[in-house]
Parts: structure tokens; sequence; C-alpha cells
């Protein structure tokens, strides 16, 4: 993901070399791969839209998908659905009391997590 230069750049990792650099729009920020046949769906934040593309034809022109929401940015998959965070949403804000945040700068390293999780252990993994 070059997200200032609106492409991504696909590698090949068993060889160890770029194979492509697709041009995306304004500022692309994440990508989740999903359905059948398989496609890579692509947030455009700055465009409010999803790009999608085949990633068995890297030469097809992509598709696209408008967001209703201001920068889409992280996306998430079960396999068949893509689910997309919206930054500009509006949703309200989560706020931490003094007891469960140590400090508002840095907690120290080794601190136990913070409910609802103990120990070592974070849930969601």
């Amino acid at each position: 993901m070059n997200h200032l230069s609106d492409s991504i750049t696909v590698v090949d990792l068993r060889d160890q070399r770029v194979i492509a650099t697709l041009s995306t729009g304004d500022e692309p920020a994440d990508v989740v791969f999903a359905g059948k046949p398989i496609r890579g769906f692509v947030s455009i934040s700055q465009e409010n839209r999803i790009m999608v593309f085949d990633p068995g034809d890297l030469s097809a022109t992509p598709s696209s998908i408008p967001v209703r929401g201001e920068d889409p940015r992280a996306l998430a998959t079960d396999g068949s659905r893509i689910y997309g965070a919206i930054f500009e949403a509006g949703n309200l804000t989560t706020v931490l009391s003094e007891h469960v945040v140590k400090s508002s700068v840095n907690p120290d390293p080794g601190d136990q997590n913070p409910p609802p999780n103990a120990g070592s252990i974070f849930e969601p993994r």
C-alpha cells in the first residue's frame, strides 16, 4: 500500500520481487481479499470508495464501490463479505477513567491489560 503515491505494489514473496504497481485513487488505506472468485478490495480514503481488483488479472480495469461515509480506512472480511471502518463516522468517543489507564501519556510496559482482559491475554486476538 503506497498511501502517498496513490498505488499498490504487488510483490512475489517467494521470489522477493515486485510484480506490478497498480494505480489507485487518492490515498489507498487498506486491502483485504474475499469472495469467489477471490478479489482484492482496497479502501480509497479521500475518494470515499472501495476499488475492486482481480488478482488473477492485474491488467484488468478495477471496479469501484461508492461508500456513504467520509474517509473509509480499515477493512475486514469474513471471507465472503467485507466490512469497512469510516474515519469520520460521527461515532461517540469511549472515555476510560484514570483507574483503568495508569498514565495518559504512556503506561509502564508490562502492566496488566485493562478490563475485560487480564495478565498477558488480550481479547480479541
